[in-house]
């Protein structure tokens, strides 16, 4: 399981708390529709290295106008969405 600490301005690894397991050093950093900037994502991808791996989530509400736009799209946009290791995740898609 990743260990989960806060992002906040100034905050980097440097600052937290140092991994139990030192061979495999996970962070995880969760970001809701007013913090993700592409900055922001970018930062994190940056921060992996060959001895640490950080992971991130974006989340967001989707409103009616993002109902209606997709909604609009054909349905051959749309394909099988894959699981995390590339096999397909029936019932789900993805444009």
């Amino acid at each position: 399981m990743p260990t989960r600490w806060p992002i906040t301005s100034g905050s980097s690894p440097a600052h937290w708390p140092r991994s139990r397991t030192p061979r495999r050093r996970k962070s995880w950093c969760g970001v809701d529709e007013a913090g993700a900037t592409h900055d922001l994502l970018t930062h994190l991808e940056a921060l992996n290295t060959a001895r640490r791996t950080v992971r991130y989530t974006v989340d967001w509400k989707i409103g009616e106008a993002d109902e209606q736009a997709i909604a609009k799209l054909p349905e051959t946009a749309w394909e099988t969405s894959l699981h995390q290791y590339g096999t397909l995740q029936d019932g789900y898609a993805v444009a």
